[in-house]
């Protein structure tokens, strides 16, 4: 049998197994509805954790969203903090609770996680230096400060989210 003749029969079966798959795809677009292509856009990450058991100055970490999150058990409450401060990228339907501190574990470089010591967060790439409140130390007022996401803290269950609207 001559070769040109086995690559002609397989050429032609590549070709004919390409218009099947592409024929298999068009027919799957026609009855793909407008609410089933758009859900993943809606669909609403909810993550919980646990917290009853954490201990002073215990940080736990999940993902949400592609992102790690991290929860921190306060050592002690600062007199000045007695009300929660309503922060811009904290979602006001949020039940906060002034015992902990939640946040995206990210300085504001982007990419580097944040190391914990002796009540103040690090990031590593900026080496800038935040509180136990996200706050920036160098300038607390107008700095930079840690993002937060949705949540509310019932029960000790911590739940990271969005819910509602």
């Amino acid at each position: 049998m001559d070769k040109r003749l086995i690559y002609r029969v397989i050429l032609k079966l590549l070709f004919a197994l390409a218009v099947v798959v592409l024929f298999v795809v068009l027919v799957q677009s026609l009855f793909t509805t407008p609410e089933t292509s758009n859900s993943s856009k809606n669909v609403r990450v909810i993550v919980s954790l646990n917290i009853a058991d954490m201990k002073e100055g215990e940080i736990r970490k999940t993902h949400w969203q592609g992102k790690e999150v991290a929860v921190l058990k306060r050592k002690r409450q600062p007199a000045q903090f007695n009300q929660v401060s309503n922060a811009k990228n904290t979602p006001s339907t949020a039940i906060h609770n002034k015992n902990y501190f939640v946040y995206i574990n990210q300085g504001d470089s982007g990419n580097c996680p944040l190391f914990y010591m002796d009540s103040v967060f690090k990031d590593i790439c900026t080496s800038k230096k935040f509180d136990n409140r996200g706050r920036e130390l160098d300038n607390p007022v107008h700095g930079y400060r840690l993002k937060t996401p949705p949540y509310q803290l019932e029960n000790n269950t911590l739940t990271i989210g969005s819910w509602g609207r």
